[in-house]
This record gives C-alpha cells, sequence and structure tokens, in this order.
C-alpha cells in the first residue's frame, strides 16, 4: 500500500474509531512527527471527523495528493472490525462538488446496507 493510500486510510479509521482509541493515535503520531508535524495533519484529520460527524463520509479534496480528490466512509462489521469504503480520482475526472453532492452519499447509504446485511 503506498504511503497516501495508507494515509487515506488512517483518515477514515480515525473517523470511525473510539475517544480513548483516537488518544492512542494521536500520542503515537505526535511521538512520530513532532508536536507542530502532528498538529499540522491532526487539523486535517478533525476536518474529516466533522464531515464525518455532520455527514456520514469524510472528503480529502487535494489534501493528500493535490491531484486526486477522494471520499469513504467505514463499515462496522458485527465482529468490531472496522473497514472503509472509499472513492478515489484524478481531480480532473471527478470534482470536489460531484464527490461532495452524489458519489459519498452514496457510499454512505452502501455502508449502510452492507451492515444491514449483518456481515
Amino acid at each position: 500500500m503506498s504511503p497516501k493510500k495508507s494515509a487515506w486510510s488512517l483518515v477514515k479509521l480515525y473517523c470511525a474509531i473510539t475517544d480513548k482509541a483516537r488518544h492512542v493515535i494521536d500520542d503515537a503520531m505526535e511521538a512520530k512527527y513532532g508536536a507542530e508535524g502532528w498538529l499540522e495533519k491532526k487539523e486535517g484529520l478533525e476536518r474529516a471527523r466533522e464531515d464525518y460527524e455532520k455527514h456520514g463520509f469524510c472528503l480529502s479534496l487535494g489534501e493528500w495528493d493535490r491531484n486526486i480528490n477522494s471520499a469513504g466512509v467505514p463499515i462496522h462489521l458485527q465482529d468490531g472490525t472496522i473497514m472503509a469504503l472509499t472513492c478515489a480520482a484524478p481531480s480532473y475526472l471527478v470534482s470536489g462538488e460531484k464527490l461532495r453532492g452524489s458519489i459519498a452519499h452514496q457510499l454512505a447509504m452502501l455502508a449502510g446496507d452492507i451492515e444491514s446485511l449483518g456481515v
């Protein structure tokens, strides 16, 4: 998995985990990036978390790669596992408006459908 894909996976999981687990990640990331470096990255994660709480999905519009727009939603499996559905595309093909207005909502509905199957 590329570092950018790995980073985007962290965003989706960060939005879906408990506050206690989030604090563990915060501490580990601060140790890795330093207080100042982690603060910058955490601001983006907090924006994504606010989007997730408000809309049920999070977006990355050129944040991890300026040429890529993406949306993601977590899926909570019955055994407690958290997975994610994502859609990412070059920004010249899929605008932030299209992701926010259509695709991200469809991902959220699909995640709900998968969860309702009792997987």
